[in-house]
């Protein structure tokens, strides 16, 4: 006879490690899809998918076996299976270069590594519901107590890993809890009901499960879990000089920050060195923002250039600011002040201003989080700018061609704003293609020398809070 605490136990904990998996899962496919509103969208609808059909069919199997031995035995094969999707990731990594849209693409890293354990995962509470049936006339009251209970536990689940587990153990850890999680409610269930072939079988495929979980070093480097993102340190040769560099990236797309291994003496990225155009606008800038720390290069090339000013950096991710200190020469300075918070938030509570503003803030992929591009984020930066300041902006776009209206949006909106606006391509590449573009903004008339005219298109519109399709905007450059 299983214990009464037994079946609630294994259902709070499973409907906590579909959650967790989920959460965990967004982090795994980050570097091929980002963590945009497509991934997400992809992700969910693959776990909900997918816990529909293990509603169906472990309600279907309950009904044909209902053996507590059974439900131990779907609770070793969820086991394993999360356990395999660390492993996998790599397999799915060539499809990169195979399916070139990004929302097709996160479906099937989706339907790959998250659709089978999700389907096992759903049928154990249908399975523990027939196992608690007792009494037909107490049927409601029995499925409504254990749904709600797995309900909490994902609500347990999505806060402690969400808030917590992801910046202190990392996503890899995490499934690594998980299986534990169910490997434990398997025996657990297994001790209560004496089934010697559920415990043989436990105990066969239980060091194969966590072999799994040791895993070859990612191609990208070496990786770190912090409470936003997943980050990943590697080290190569500059192309242009040819001297030693060490890189942060959060995905195959892009490089975050870079730093010279041999000196840190000098920017390494070319759109780095064009923010430099600010110098000729304020030629001695008193108090600077940089919007986006990364690895901090450029922060630190401001604190070289200018011994007078203060350089105030806004840095939403405290375990960036952590990765900057350990492997990107990043010190205490009395001139730089750190605050982790979301950029806009910062401008909005700060009675600072500032000779310029640099933006160089990325949430998924190519795109900043939307808040970041709106008629209202830039009419707080008009306000925090003195009167001789200008904002400087590095867009990630093409500025002509039919993939040009997501650039053509964030000029229009920052033109409804400020009256003079340039644009400065970092890159020799066509117009057509994808680039860093630095965009420059002021009040007062800014020096053309090297800037490109530019005009927006026919669609552009001007984003604002109620209305900013940045996500699927950006998707035109991703295709």
């Amino acid at each position: 006879m299983v214990k009464s605490f037994v079946i609630p136990l294994v259902v709070f904990f499973s409907g906590a490690a579909v959650m967790m998996m989920e959460i965990a899962g967004a982090r795994v496919i980050a570097p091929y899809v980002g963590n945009s509103l497509p991934a997400w969208t992809a992700l969910i609808s693959v776990v909900l998918g997918s816990l529909s059909v293990g509603y169906m069919v472990g309600g279907r199997l309950a009904d044909r076996y209902p053996s507590h031995t059974m439900l131990s035995v779907i609770l070793f094969l969820s086991a394993c299976l999360v356990s395999l999707i660390k492993p996998l990731e790599l397999l799915f990594l060539p499809l990169t270069t195979i399916i070139r849209d990004i929302r097709y693409l996160a479906l099937v890293f989706s339907l790959g590594l998250f659709a089978l354990p999700s389907v096992f995962l759903g049928m154990i509470s249908p399975y523990a519901i027939r196992l608690s049936l007792h009494a037909l006339s107490r049927t409601g009251k029995t499925a409504g107590n254990l749904y709600a209970l797995s309900t909490i536990g994902s609500i347990v689940g999505t806060i402690v890993t969400g808030f917590y587990l992801l910046g202190i153990i990392g996503h890899a850890n995490v499934l690594a809890l998980i299986v534990s999680i169910l490997m434990f409610c398997g025996i657990l269930v297994w001790i209560f009901t004496r089934a010697a072939r559920v415990f043989l079988l436990s105990v066969a495929i239980a060091p194969l499960v966590f072999l799994f979980q040791f895993h070859t070093q990612h191609p990208l480097g070496k990786e770190y879990d912090t409470p936003y993102q997943r980050l990943f340190i590697r080290e190569g040769t500059d192309p242009i000089t040819n001297r030693p560099i060490r890189m942060i990236l959060t995905d195959l797309y892009s490089i975050q920050s870079s730093m010279f291994l041999d000196r840190d003496d000098d920017l390494v990225l070319e759109y780095l060195k064009v923010f430099r155009i600010a110098d000729v606008i304020v030629p001695t800038p008193q108090r600077v923002l940089v919007i986006g720390g990364a690895g901090y290069a450029y922060p630190k090339d401001l604190l070289r250039r200018y011994w007078q000013a203060m350089i105030d950096v806004v840095e939403i991710d405290p375990g960036m600011t952590m990765v900057a200190k350990k492997w990107f020469s990043l010190t205490e300075d009395e001139r730089l002040g750190v605050y982790h918070e979301d950029g806009r938030m910062f401008l909005a509570r700060s009675t600072n201003t500032y000779d310029v503003i640099y933006m160089d803030a990325f949430g998924e992929l190519v795109t900043p989080p939307f808040h970041l591009l709106t008629q209202e984020m830039f009419q707080l930066i008009d306000r925090r700018l003195r009167p001789n300041g200008v904002m400087v902006m590095n867009v990630i776009a093409a500025y002509e061609g039919s993939k040009n209206r997501f650039f053509s949006s964030i000029y229009k909106t920052v033109a409804s704003v400020f009256p003079f606006v340039t644009i400065y391509p970092v890159q020799q590449r066509e117009d057509r293609e994808t680039q860093n573009i630095i965009l420059l903004a002021s009040r007062n008339v800014l020096p053309l020398d090297g800037a490109k005219s530019f005009s927006p298109s026919d669609d552009a519109i001007v984003f604002t809070d109620s209305f900013a399709p940045v996500e699927q905007y950006a998707m035109d450059l991703l295709r």
